[in-house]
């Protein structure tokens, strides 16, 4: 009961009305609306059936539990500040509201949103506004301008936008304290599309700290161009509360934290101009449950994760992600994706990828500006995806502590992407570029949605990493092939393939490009965790750190695709599958070294002009 206070349909009691005697002294502000000058003191619980303001402040007595009738939210501000309905002594102006509220829905549940300023089919809604929670600025149909929000609460939403609203907020200062109540819904954010709403946001000030507290979030077929702003959002500490979906990052990640600062859902638009975007821990910029017609377009904007953990962004489902002349500072990926067709593209801030009348907002000296990637574990993590496909180019820079672009994929999910490279700059600290691991990711639970076995509880460090012998003919390119290629670029760094549970291929092409490190099949061995060691949440930092040690393919094939005067500088043993080498293209090994092909030495030479395929070994002699 405390924990919705009347705003979750489902928990909304039927009580009956129970108002003291000295409320008919009461003064008739509006016919929604009475006012009480005198300090005054609820002794029962009950429910409030009109909003009420206590001018001379309230005591709420011990045990007193106050609702709004069935359908119908209440909210309490003391002196325009939004707070948690609990006993208590509040000598300031005293304002309970009852609303109507926005119904947000999300797997079977319904939440009535109680939110300072809610805005339906073109129309400010004051009735079903939480008015008194609007501390400063005006609310007018088209525009909400220098409004000021002071959420101390839980589950409290500032501005709803929704219906076929066109609406612009400019200047906004919200401040968000207190856990929210489902980030799938958007229950309890700053600022909230729904529907076909098409909001602006800019110059606005969003600072969150709470479990599930988004401080920006869209879903439905919204559009919502966020521009000029700063959202800074902060790990909370409470988190002795149910949700329906997850109050935290799955840990099976190789993450912690519990707050997305934003989130995009359903077919909802997206645009990040000229701002920044900071989450402590779990994630800058997410997205979740998207359907086609998604997007996520970030220009000009810093995204960062300031904590110890947490990505970036994320792309999942139908969604596709486009960061141009934006820059990713993270302690762990800059990027995360998942299931489905999604992908992402990194470019430039150019007129032709952002448009003439974005490109013309772009902060003065910005634009035609390169995106770059400071990420401390991976660039791109792939978990789970069919054939999404993820673009770099235009000298977009990847700086990585680990590998620049780790694909993890196994028997129940297998990921196969197609990632292309053009004219950029790709950096690991640990010489790794490309790795398609067999996954450690251990999946779903066994329990439903927002149950404490949601999630697996463990994952066991395999012992054999052995490939399997399969049907898989490692020599193809085939449908659930990886297939990577890199243009107009040298790269320095290894490229591996360590599947084991089941045959797949990592297809590389290069095209008019050089590459010096080692190309591999082989096997994996985790850095930070002994094999047999149990993984659990606690020890979630264990998660994806592995190196591999090359060896001969067995069901994990290894293809590469030199053309156009592409060159493979081999500086280590190397196991390949298939090598295509056009008459204007080389592999060059060093005078130790030679290459035996199917059992028989084969000079660089011969492979000009030719494909071959089998056993290919590039080793000292």
């Amino acid at each position: 009961m405390k924990r919705f206070m009347g705003r979750r349909l489902s928990y909304i009691p039927a009580l009956v009305l129970l108002i003291p005697a000295f409320i008919a002294s009461a003064v008739a502000v509006n016919a929604a609306e009475t006012l009480l000058s005198a300090a005054k003191t609820i002794f029962a619980s009950q429910t409030i059936s009109e909003t009420s303001s206590y001018s001379g402040g309230l005591t709420i007595s011990e045990g007193v539990t106050l609702c709004a009738p069935e359908g119908k939210t209440l909210t309490m501000t003391v002196a325009g500040v939004q707070r948690n309905i609990k006993a208590g002594t509040y000598k300031d102006h005293v304002v309970l509201a009852v609303t109507e509220g926005y119904k947000s829905q999300n797997m079977g549940n319904t939440y009535l949103l109680g939110a300072a300023a809610y805005i339906n089919n073109g129309k400010y809604d004051k009735a079903n506004s939480v008015s008194s929670a609007i501390i400063s600025g005006e609310i007018t149909d088209e525009a909400a301008t220098d409004v000021k929000i002071n959420s101390q609460g839980d589950y409290f939403n500032g501005i709803v936008v929704a219906g076929d609203s066109t609406y612009t907020i400019k200047n906004a200062n919200i401040t968000l304290n207190g856990h929210g109540g489902d980030d799938f819904a958007g229950y309890g954010a700053g600022i909230t599309t729904y529907d076909n709403a098409d909001v602006t946001v800019e110059n606005a000030v969003i600072n969150t700290t709470g479990a599930i507290r988004t401080a920006i979030w869209a879903g439905g077929s919204s559009k919502l161009l966020v521009k000029n702003s700063r959202v800074v959002a902060k790990d909370g500490t409470d988190m002795n509360f149910k949700v329906s979906m997850m109050n935290e990052v799955p840990w099976i990640l190789g993450l912690s934290g519990n707050l997305r600062a934003t989130n995009v859902l359903g077919a909802a638009k997206a645009i990040y101009l000229n701002s920044y975007v900071e989450a402590e821990k779990w994630g800058a910029l997410s997205t979740d449950s998207t359907r086609q017609g998604a997007s996520l377009t970030v220009i000009n904007t810093d995204i960062v994760v300031s904590g110890k953990s947490g990505y970036g962004s994320y792309s999942d489902q139908q969604i596709l992600n486009y960061y141009y002349g934006s820059r990713f500072k993270t302690p762990d990926m800059a990027l995360i994706v998942a299931a489905g067709q999604c992908g992402a593209t990194f470019g430039k801030s150019t007129k032709a990828n952002v448009g003439a009348d974005l490109y013309g907002q772009i902060t003065p000296g910005k634009a035609d500006t390169a995106t770059t990637v400071e990420a401390g574990t991976f660039g791109i993590m792939w978990h789970k995806n069919q054939n999404g496909v993820v673009n770099i180019k235009e000298n977009t820079v990847f700086n990585c502590g680990e590998t620049v672009f780790l694909i993890k994929s196994d028997v129940n999910n297998t990921a196969y992407p197609i990632i292309n490279v053009d004219n950029s700059t790709l950096k690991s600290v640990t010489n790794v570029i490309l790795h398609l691991m067999e996954s450690d990711d251990p999946g779903m639970g066994g329990g439903p949605p927002g149950s404490d076995t949601m999630w697996a509880k463990q994952f066991v460090v395999p012992t054999d990493t052995t490939p399997v012998k399969d049907d898989n003919d490692p020599t193809v390119v085939n449908d659930t092939s990886i297939k990577a290629n890199f243009s107009n670029m040298a790269i320095v760094g290894d490229i591996y393939n360590s599947r084991f549970s089941a045959g797949q291929n990592l297809s590389v092409t290069f095209d008019n490009a050089a590459i010096t490190g080692v190309i591999s099949s082989g096997t994996q061995q985790h850095t930070q965790a002994k094999p047999g060691e149990t993984v659990t949440k606690e020890t979630y930092y264990k998660i994806g750190h592995v190196k591999v040690t090359p060896s001969q393919a067995v069901c994990n094939g290894s293809i590469v695709t030199l053309k156009n005067g592409s060159v493979w500088n081999v500086t280590g043993t190397s196991y390949i599958t298939s090598l295509t080498v056009d008459a204007s293209s080389s592999v060059a090994v060093p005078a130790d070294m030679g290459i035996i092909v199917n059992g028989t030495p084969t000079s660089p030479e011969a492979l000009k002009g030719t494909t071959v395929a089998g056993t290919i070994v590039i080793a000292k002699k």
